[in-house]
């Protein structure tokens, strides 16, 4: 295989005055991370919310910056892959702008796979949206690096 990004992407909620959050990671196929960001919410909102804002901020992401690269797509949300990947109807009104903002962009990649992984498999993501919603900052509060950035 060619070359190809991963993203892998995550989200959380706890208590309702705590924050939720949500997260994206990017690799290259040689293993190279290119791009992480993540945001703390307030106030909370559910876990399939954070998860689909995970997916849609990294596929907002590489739209910009890998269009033409084939992309593979982790999370540990099956419910959210399945959505986006319309194989799940979107019940939920909290859901379905950002679903529908993902299925919008699908199309506008060269190639995308989803696929719903055990979370042992997506330990970076989980690990951002953990370390963030820890970090009591805010009421919204983004961190973001980039392979390209110097500092």
């Amino acid at each position: 295989m060619g070359l190809y990004a991963l993203l892998a992407f995550d989200g959380g909620a706890r208590a309702s005055r705590k924050p939720s959050a949500h997260a994206s990671c990017v690799w290259s196929n040689s293993g190279k991370l290119l791009w992480w960001t993540a945001s703390a919410v307030h106030p909370c909102a559910t876990n399939n919310e954070m998860e689909a804002m995970g997916l849609l901020t990294g596929l907002r992401w590489l739209l910009r910056h890998y269009r033409s690269v084939p992309i593979h797509v982790i999370g540990d949300s099956a419910i959210i892959i399945n959505m986006a990947s319309a194989t799940y109807r979107v019940s939920a009104n909290n859901l379905r702008p950002v679903i529908r903002d993902i299925r919008d962009l699908l199309p506008l990649f060269r190639q995308v796979t989803l696929q719903a992984v055990p979370c042992v498999y997506n330990v970076a993501a989980d690990g951002l949206c953990n370390w963030i919603m820890d970090m009591q900052l805010s009421p919204i509060t983004t961190l973001r690096k980039s392979a390209d950035d110097t500092a």
